[in-house]
C-alpha cells in the first residue's frame, strides 16, 4: 500500500523516476521476501502436511503439492504490489482487464487441467476396486 501512494505522490509532483524507482525498490523487496517463503516453503513442503494428517497416502500428495505452493505464495508476493502500483497511477481499467483475463484465460483453464486431467493420471483418486477392498473390512 505504502508503495501505491508513493507512486501517485511522485507522478502528481511530476517526478517519474522517483515513482519508477519506487516501484523497483517496492518489487525487488516483495520479490526477495517472496522468494526467502518460497524455499521455506519447499524445504519444508514434507514436514507441513504433518500437522494435518498422518495418513501416508496424504502426506505423500501433499509433498507433491508443495511446489504449486510455493510458486503461488512468491508469485502472489510481487502480484499485489504491481496491482497497487497501476491502480494508483490511474490504471484501473487495465488493471481490471488483467484481472479478468488472468482469471479467465490462466485460472480456469490450470483448474480444469488440475482438476480433470491429473486426476485421469492417478493422482488423489482411489479406483473401485480399491474402495471396494477397504468397505470389505
Amino acid at each position: 500500500m505504502s508503495c501505491s501512494v508513493r507512486v501517485s505522490n511522485e507522478l502528481g509532483a511530476n517526478r517519474p523516476k522517483a515513482a519508477k524507482f519506487s516501484v523497483i525498490v517496492a518489487v525487488l523487496t516483495s520479490g526477495s521476501i517472496g522468494a526467502v517463503f518460497l524455499v521455506v516453503f519447499l524445504a519444508w513442503r514434507t514436514g507441513l502436511p504433518r500437522f494435518f494428517s498422518e495418513d501416508g497416502d496424504v502426506l505423500r500428495e501433499a509433498s507433491r503439492l508443495g511446489y504449486l505452493l510455493a510458486g503461488s505464495i512468491f508469485l502472489n508476493s510481487i502480484q499485489p504490489v504491481l496491482s497497487g502500483v497501476a491502480i494508483r497511477a490511474s490504471w484501473q481499467a487495465l488493471v481490471a482487464f488483467v484481472n479478468i483475463g488472468s482469471y479467465y484465460f490462466v485460472g480456469i483453464p490450470l483448474a480444469a487441467l488440475f482438476g480433470f486431467k491429473l486426476v485421469s493420471m492417478d493422482a488423489m483418486i482411489k479406483t473401485k476396486k480399491e474402495m471396494e477392498f477397504e468397505s470389505s473390512f
